[in-house]
């Protein structure tokens, strides 16, 4: 994002794994506890930070507003995360709490510095999952997928394997944009609309279907609950204390 490095490291641990039937059940080897830290800096720079969005793409936090007004990353940047991942043959549970702070500067249409921000939130979700279809082996673990080097298409050896995946998640995300400002003038009432606090409440479906472990299609029911006390959620079009539906479909071709 800018010429400043950034530190980022993930640890996890999979007692199970320790156990000499892991060699023969794979999922016991895929039970862990982890964690993960992610610290930067951010100086003033010409881009906004991302606005954040639903999966089907439509806006919750905008990083434009008013009239012109314009959000920047600027400042510390500090996220940590930690993480359950309990697979018990086709069944398993997940779960992952992450929290985040970073600085924020507040810029008119022209780009001039007015002040700047604080904006920290948590989030978590609690997924559970079911193979209907098929053997979990098909995949490789999950996060600990390496990149292979190319050397042409090779099919998978005997029939090919078919495998249904039936998941389901909740999600919870707050965020609060606080006021830091330094200089002797207050924001103005349209400047401060975006100071304040939100909730997001996620339900989600998904199905997977895999034709062999090169091709997925996948479809997804989504539905999204805002609120929250900051004035720019209530306004643009954008859904607020009102139920937004989605229905998403994805296709991955690997080789």
């Amino acid at each position: 994002l800018d010429s400043n490095f950034d530190v980022m490291g993930r640890a996890f641990f999979a007692p199970l794994a320790l156990l000499p039937a892991a060699n023969s059940n794979r999922w016991l080897g895929e039970i862990w506890a982890g964690g993960s830290l992610w610290w930067g800096q951010r100086g003033p720079v010409a881009y906004n930070v991302p606005a954040l969005t639903t999966q089907g793409g439509v806006s919750l936090l905008p990083n434009t507003f008013g009239d012109g007004f314009q959000l920047g990353p600027s400042g510390d940047v500090f996220k940590w995360a930690v993480e359950l991942n309990a697979p018990i043959g086709p069944f398993g549970l997940r779960f992952e709490l992450v929290s985040t702070s970073e600085g924020l500067n507040l810029y008119d249409k022209t780009r001039k510095s007015l002040g700047t921000l604080s904006r920290g939130g948590t989030a978590f979700y609690v997924q559970a999952w079911y193979w209907l279809l098929g053997d979990y082996a098909i995949l490789p673990t999950p996060g600990l997928e390496l990149p292979t080097r190319w050397k042409g298409y090779k099919p998978e050896l005997g029939a090919w394997k078919f495998a249904l995946f039936l998941s389901a998640k909740y999600e919870r995300m707050t965020v609060t944009v606080e006021d830091t400002h330094d200089v002797g003038n207050a924001f103005t009432d349209p400047q401060k609309a975006i100071l304040g606090n939100m909730t997001v409440d996620v339900a989600e479906i998904g199905l997977n279907a895999w034709v062999t472990r090169h091709l997925r299609f996948t479809t997804n029911y989504v539905m999204n609950y805002l609120d929250g006390d900051i004035a720019v959620l209530q306004t643009g079009g954008r859904f607020y204390k009102t139920a937004e539906h989605e229905l998403l479909f994805r296709t991955a071709l690997a080789l």
